[in-house]
C-alpha cells in the first residue's frame, strides 16, 4: 500500500488565518499491522511496533522521489510518533535529503493514530462500522473511539502551529492515517474512500 501524497486539502471548515504554507498529507506506508490486519492505536503498543514493512518503505521512497519535482528548498515534516508514520518520515526526509532540500522531521504526539478503543488488536475490518458511524453523527464515539470531530479539531490545531512556524514558503507534509486524510478532505462527516 503506496503512501498517499494529497496536495490539495478542503477542510470541514476554515482556519482563523490563512495558511502561509503549502500542506501536504501523507499517509504512512505499508505497516506490519496492515498486512496482519489488525487495528493499532494504543500509543503504548503504536509507538513501539509495527513499523513499516520492507515495501511500505520502498513505498515511502518512491513517493519521496515524486514529491522532489514540486518541493522547494525547505520542508518541514510533521508526523505521529508511531512507529509507521516516524518510519516514514525518516525515510521520506532521507530521500529528500539526498536530492540536497533541507528536512528536518518534528514528531508529534497530537498526530497520533485515532484511538479505536475496544476494537484495539481487533480485526481491521471493523474501521467501516467506525467510519459508518461517523458520517451519521461527528460526535459520535462509537466503541470508545474518539470521534471525527475531535479528530478535525487535531488538523485544525497542528495546521494553526504550522502557520505561524514562519513566513517563509515551506512545505509540510503532515504523517498521518487514513482517517486524518479522511477528516481533512471531507470534514468530519467523512465520506470514506
Amino acid at each position: 500500500m503506496a503512501p498517499k501524497v494529497m496536495k490539495k486539502a478542503s477542510p470541514g471548515r476554515l482556519l482563523k488565518q490563512p495558511l502561509r504554507h503549502r500542506f501536504f498529507a501523507l499517509r504512512h506506508g505499508e505497516s506490519k499491522a496492515n498486512v496482519a490486519k489488525i487495528i493499532i492505536s494504543d500509543p503504548k503498543v503504536g509507538t513501539k511496533k509495527y513499523g513499516l514493512t520492507k515495501a511500505g518503505r520502498a513505498a515511502v521512497k518512491r513517493t519521496g522521489a515524486r514529491f522532489i519535482k514540486s518541493a522547494s528548498s525547505r520542508v518541514v515534516i510533521v508526523s505521529s510518533d508511531f512507529a509507521r508514520a516516524r518510519e516514514t518520515a525518516q525515510v521520506f526526509a532521507k530521500t529528500l535529503r539526498k536530492a540536497g532540500l533541507r528536512c528536518p522531521v518534528q514528531l508529534s504526539t497530537a498526530l497520533r493514530e485515532r484511538r479505536f478503543g475496544s476494537l484495539e488488536g481487533g480485526s481491521d475490518s471493523r474501521y467501516n462500522e467506525v467510519w459508518s458511524k461517523d458520517r451519521r453523527n461527528a460526535a459520535a464515539r462509537p466503541f470508545g473511539a474518539e470521534s471525527a470531530k475531535e479528530l478535525e479539531d487535531v488538523v485544525f490545531v497542528v495546521a494553526g502551529r504550522g502557520t505561524q512556524a514562519s513566513s517563509t514558503q515551506i512545505f509540510v507534509p503532515i504523517l498521518i492515517s487514513a482517517t486524518f486524510i479522511n477528516v481533512i478532505i471531507n470534514g468530519p462527516s467523512m465520506n470514506v474512500y
